[in-house]
């Protein structure tokens, strides 16, 4: 049986707490429920953090994934008719181009028809076959006559892809000059000169250049006929008193510049009777190879002079006769010698001058 002092603390232990103890208790708690508030919000960001970063994660495996995927599998049909239709246009295209080709070989066809019909006797020509290629008669007959212009400058303008085949040019943008001495008979040579460099130019500036010696007016040779524009017939003052007759043409094109001039052997309106000739072919190619260049390459052959009896030898005038006077025993590799010093003095002059005309107009 317990004693109501048994209830008493006893020795200071049990003893009830007083207001100032509870306030300091409840503000502990108060704490200690605040840090494991922040705790758990620190859990939270962290965890979403964690979340967005293996998110990432997977969105870049899934875009590797979708792109390995899309490497090897095969194509869609509209990607396949896509290009099915691109390979359409290329072909329509291609063959628009032959036909516009195959239209331009029938008119050269026509004129060379109608310049066959509109002459009243053909001449006879007792050459060899290897001369008759570039025999050209002009005749006196206006119309006949602007239709040989005309065929005489398109044989040379669409055979000018084999000419370029055939130049010995390099592929290469590089400056490039040479010229050698293609065998005629004993007595004589011929001479082929080639070279190209390049403009540090648009295609239209030089296009303008070339066009501006086109029509520039030399000393040494004699304006004959204008028949269209872009054409002119000059006789050329050369070794006095030979002179021969050139008839020159330049073809502008979007993006290839050509001029081409041609010798005329026989002209029944601007004769050169009992007079040498010789065959001169030549032609200046432009090609824009980028927005500020642009290559330009030049050929040009020229027999010795012949007439009625053949070719006059080559050791009796000009600069053969000159190198038989100065080296006897071995004139003609000296000729050679001095053969191409010239030209390639003249590849140097020419190339000076049209850059010297584009550093005027401000490209340089």
């Amino acid at each position: 049986m317990t004693t109501e002092g048994s209830f008493l603390p006893q020795h200071g232990q049990g003893r009830v707490s007083s207001p100032p103890d509870a306030a300091s208790g409840n503000h502990a708690r108060r704490r200690k429920q605040r840090d494991a508030q922040r705790r758990y919000r620190q859990q939270i960001i962290d965890e979403i953090q964690n979340l967005r970063r293996t998110v990432d994660r997977l969105r870049a495996t899934l875009a590797k994934t979708q792109e390995r995927a899309l490497t090897t599998r095969p194509l869609p049909w509209k990607e396949i008719a896509a290009v099915f239709r691109s390979e359409r246009s290329s072909s329509e295209a291609r063959f628009h181009k032959l036909q516009t080709e195959l239209r331009r070989w029938q008119h050269i066809a026509t004129v060379m028809a109608t310049w066959v019909q509109h002459t009243a006797v053909a001449p006879e020509y007792n050459l060899t076959p290897q001369l008759n290629w570039r025999h050209h008669t002009l005749p006196k007959d206006p119309t006949t006559r602007r239709l040989g212009y005309d065929w005489i400058m398109d044989q040379v303008y669409y055979n000018l892809p084999r000419f370029l085949e055939q130049s010995g040019l390099p592929a290469s943008l590089e400056t490039f000059h040479a010229t050698t001495h293609p065998p005629l008979d004993d007595l004589s040579r011929g001479t082929t000169v080639v070279s190209q460099y390049c403009a540090p130019a648009p295609f239209n500036a030089v296009a303008t250049v070339m066009q501006h010696i086109f029509y520039t007016i030399r000393p040494w040779f004699d304006v004959l006929d204008a028949p269209v524009p872009g054409t002119h017939y000059t006789r050329i003052k050369l070794f006095q008193p030979w002179d021969q007759n050139t008839v020159a043409r330049f073809v502008l094109e979007d993006d290839r510049f050509v001029l081409m001039t041609k010798s005329i052997k026989e002209d029944e309106l601007h004769t050169t009777i009992d007079q040498p000739t010789r065959h001169w072919l030549s032609w200046i190619v432009v090609d824009r190879v980028s927005d500020n260049c642009s290559l330009i390459r030049m050929f040009h052959h020229y027999t010795t002079w012949e007439d009625k009896l053949g070719y006059i030898p080559l050791d009796t005038f000009g600069n053969g006769k000159a190198a038989k006077a100065e080296c006897p025993t071995n004139w003609y590799q000296h000729y050679k010698r001095l053969d191409r010093d010239s030209e390639a003095a003249g590849f140097v002059g020419e190339m000076l001058y049209v850059l010297g005309e584009l550093a005027s107009i401000g490209y340089n």
